[in-house]
């Protein structure tokens, strides 16, 4: 499949009208007080103003979502050369990605330890942790993609111990830190530290408010909500991480994992991320990774070790192929 990078872009500054009340004093009784201080709000207005005049209005990609899978969907589509001033992303990194080990088959540490493991075998173990409820081409695409995701790791800085086996899965195809500690904090570090490093802008009390889209389903911009301002931009792909906008999406016709009382769970995805109907048709510009695909990929419970091969999978995965759809859909000069 092909692998594009996403660059986080942050948008942030939604303006906000301020209203000011009636005052009782003529022109001619103000105070050397009042002067100054209207003359401090009209600098301000004037601020706003030329804030305002600056916001973007245009993205090429709008990341939902500034935790972990979002962090690494940004990190990939940079380094396919998306241009970080056309990504946005809404929202900051209050997750804390948790977890000692991630998983990977078919690896030159497995080989050279003399262990034998096969992606099939990863595969059978990850949609029997979930209880036979996850999605089987998610799982799929967990297993094909787990080995490079291993090296997007290390790639990363993070250092890792040799393989060992963990409950649930059939053979030793679980890494964890070098030194011992939470792999997961390690992971998120440095993600932090690389999507920092973009040198981006994130809108961290910014939240989605609606999806647009045209006459045939495909996503078209969103509207954006920060305190009491709203702003509508047009754009070529969404990616959603955060679980809060699941309900969100329904006018898109997305495909839904629900719980007994009949709660949108999680986002059914493709082997591209690419969030798909009930009748497994694709949402032209809409992806998913994260949070959002959580229940969909891995059933009742998680394998342990792919709650973090997870993350990087489908959030690269996301990255890449929203970049490439908003390049092949960006306005013609």
């Amino acid at each position: 499949m092909k692998k594009k990078t996403l660059a986080a872009w942050t948008a942030a500054i939604l303006a906000v009208g301020a209203m000011t009340g009636c005052s009782s004093q003529s022109a001619g009784d103000k105070t050397e007080e009042t002067a100054k201080e209207e003359a401090s709000q009209g600098a301000a207005g004037e601020s706003a103003q030329a804030e305002q005049e600056s916001l973007m209005k245009d993205a090429d990609i709008v990341i939902a979502g500034g935790d972990p899978a979002g962090m690494a969907a940004a990190i990939q589509a940079v380094a396919e050369g998306t241009d970080p001033s056309k990504i946005l992303v809404l929202g900051g990194s209050e997750k804390v990605l948790t977890g000692s080990c991630m998983n990977a088959s078919d690896t030159e540490e497995q080989a050279d330890a003399g262990i034998e493991d096969t992606v099939d075998s990863y595969i059978a173990d990850t949609l029997a942790a979930g209880g036979g409820k996850g999605n089987e081409e998610m799982a799929e695409h967990l297993g094909e993609e787990s080995r490079a995701a291993l090296d997007w790791v290390r790639d990363l800085g993070v250092e890792l111990s040799g393989v060992v086996q963990k409950e649930g899965s059939s053979a030793a195809r679980s890494y964890e830190a070098a030194d011992g500690k939470d792999l997961g904090g390690q992971i998120q570090t440095k993600l932090q530290e690389k999507f920092d490093s973009l040198n981006v802008t994130v809108a961290e009390e910014a939240e989605l408010s609606q999806v647009l889209y045209g006459a045939d389903g495909e996503v078209t911009g969103v509207k954006i909500k920060e305190g009491n301002g709203e702003q509508e931009l047009t754009c070529r792909s969404l990616l959603v991480t955060d679980s809060a906008y699941l309900d969100l999406l329904k006018d898109l016709g997305v495909s839904y994992v629900t719980d007994e009382s009949g709660k949108n769970t999680g986002l059914m995805a493709d082997s591209c991320a690419n969030a798909v109907t009930a009748d497994e048709g694709e949402i032209p510009g809409l992806y998913a990774a994260g949070d959002a695909i959580g229940t969909a990929l891995h059933g009742d419970k998680a394998l342990e070790g792919n709650e973090l091969t997870g993350v990087i999978v489908f959030g690269t995965t996301a990255g890449t192929e929203a970049s490439i759809y908003a390049q092949d859909n960006a306005p013609q000069q």
